[in-house]
Parts: C-alpha cells; structure tokens; sequence
C-alpha cells in the first residue's frame, strides 16, 4: 500500500513539473519512406510524468512509424498549450496524418480540430476503450477522420456514432532474440487490479522463485529489467478480463510477449484466433487450476514450450509490427 502511494504522489509531482518544463518535439527522416508526413501526439513519459520511463506509446509507435514514413514528428502530450502550433511547425513541408492518443477530453487543446481544415487527417488510438468509451470515445469520435480501436466489442458502438472506425490490435516488439534457455517457468508485469492479485498470490505461492511478477502499482519497471524477465520465461501469463468485467480483451502483453519469446496463456478469446493459432501458438486457461496445470506441464516439459513459443515468436515478427499495423490503418485513409 505504501509503494502503491508513493508511485502516486510521484506521477502527480512529475506531471506538475510539466508546466515548468514540457518535453522537447522531435523529427525523424528516412528517405527510404513511403508515407509522406506522420505527427504523433502522445505522451513523451508513462502516465505524463518525467518521473516514469519513456510512455508506452512514444517507445512502441515511433519506430514503426519512422519504418514507412518519411518524416515523422513527435508531439508531446504533456505540453497540451503547444500541440496545435507544433503540429503545424511540423509539418512545414506539406499537411499529413497525425496519429493522436488522446485518453482524456481535457487532454485535447483548443484548435485541435480545426487541423482538419488545414488538410490534415486526424486519427485517434484510443488505449482505454473497455472502460472510457461513454467518457471520452463517445464524445469525439465524430471529429477525427478515423477512429483506431483495439476492442472489439467497441466497433459496433463507433458505427452507431456514425464514425468511422478501424479495428487493429497492439503489436510486438523489434529485434529481440530467441533465447533457447530460461531461467522462469513464467513471468507477469502489470497492474494488479480486479482479480489479478488473488491469481498471482496463489501462483507465486505455488512456484516461488520459478516464476517472476512485478505489479507496477507499485513502481515502475526498466523497460530493459522487464523485457530480460520475460525473455528469461517460457510462459507469459495474461489475465485479460476488461475494466467491466463482463469482456475479455486482447492485450497488448499478447504481442510483446510472444517477440521476447514466450508462449502467452491467456483466457479463450475468439478473436486471439485471428491472429495466433490455439494451441500452437498460444494456450488458454479457463480458471486458476488450469493455469497451474499448464505451469506444471512447463516445468516437467520446457522442450514442448520452447517449440510453442518459437512459432509465436515467428509470427509476430512475420504478421504482426507495428509497421503492419500502421500499414493497415493509413491503407484504410484512402
């Protein structure tokens, strides 16, 4: 409880220090690239705190986008007052797609959608859908050109909206080896909300020192320290129940894990299907007993995962970057 305080105050001092000093934009060229001009707006640090490492979307969009993009600008979130003026300072040499990740209505500043009438095309990827679509999707899906979702059961409510939505999904990340040998039976970073703190109690009780779990409630994590744990496991456990409880989601854990190596056991989602093969590329557990069979198994049997977690691990790299992604979703613009 203490940590989990401490992380908060920290977070809340780092974004107050914003004010004083927001983050720096930043370009990037690559002659070699297709699309014309990308704007990303997001935050520079995890939860717009200078006190946190580098923010989820900064460390995984950037790359892919610079992959097929020939000039990508980056916009910090964190200094709201300056977005509108810095995508167009950005983007001197002709309008392009700016990609948002907007979480908050108060997030988006004054002008924001006026962009569009410069000519730029304006699409939000919105993190949160499973419990801040009545908050915020519903209230501005209309203004942006394309609306990004990683939650399906979302889709039909955009449609409603009369908006135009894109159905895509997280993705892995670059360049990581396979690791033939490790040290885990398995391993979780994440927050331990709902009813994920009872499952790891039991199976940290179960397997000890054979299993890693970090809850980042309680601090953040390296970005190095976490992809050496998930490396060093056979297994990355994921407990994919959304905020509502009442819908499972795909998260992005899914694919980042599966390119550090590892065999993701998750709960049935029939739409995991569209993307890994059942059983051969991704396991399912129904309840907590099941989830422990599939760790004993491991541990009498590492060779049957090692097999496992090598065809995941090649099809992300094959199917599913974040190249493919933004592929997929500027494909959809025209």
């Amino acid at each position: 409880m203490l940590n989990t305080l401490v992380n908060t105050l920290r977070n809340k001092a780092g974004r107050a220090l914003n004010l004083f000093s927001p983050p720096q934009r930043e370009c990037f060229a690559n002659p070699a690239g297709t699309q014309k001009n990308v704007v990303l707006v997001c935050n520079r640090w995890e939860y717009g705190s200078r006190f946190n490492f580098n923010g989820f979307e900064y460390k995984r969009f950037i790359p892919g986008l610079r992959e097929i993009s020939r000039n990508v600008s980056f916009i910090p979130l964190e200094d709201i007052n300056r977005i509108v003026k810095g995508v167009r300072d950005c983007s001197a040499t002709g309008a392009g797609i700016v990609v948002s990740v907007f979480q908050r209505l108060q997030e988006i500043p004054k002008g924001y959608f006026d962009l569009r009438k410069d000519g730029y095309t304006l699409l939000n990827w919105y993190t949160d859908d499973d419990m801040q679509f009545e908050v915020l999707s519903r209230h501005i899906a209309r203004e942006f050109d394309l609306n990004v979702t990683t939650f399906e059961p979302a889709v039909q409510a955009y449609k409603e909206l009369d908006s135009k939505v894109f159905l895509s999904q997280w993705a892995g990340i670059e360049a990581l080896p396979f690791r033939e040998q490790r040290k885990y039976l398995a391993c979780f970073v994440g927050r331990m909300y709902n009813q994920r703190a009872a499952l790891f109690d039991r199976v940290k009780a179960e397997f000890k020192d054979l299993v890693y779990i970090h809850d980042t409630r309680k601090g953040p994590i390296p970005e190095d320290e976490m992809v050496e744990a998930y490396q060093n496991s056979w297994i990355s456990i994921d407990e994919p129940t959304s905020s509502d409880r009442n819908n499972l989601q795909i998260k992005a854990r899914v694919f980042e894990t599966a390119s550090m190596g590892c065999v993701v056991a998750t709960k049935p989602i029939p739409a995991v299907s569209r993307y890994f093969v059942p059983g051969k590329e991704i396991l399912f557990w129904r309840d907590e007993d099941e989830l422990i069979q599939i760790l004993r198994f491991c541990e009498s049997s590492p060779d049957s995962f090692r097999q496992l977690a090598r065809a995941a691990y090649d099809r992300v790299y094959r199917e599913h970057m974040y190249t493919h992604r933004f592929k997929g979703i500027f494909s959809s613009l025209v």
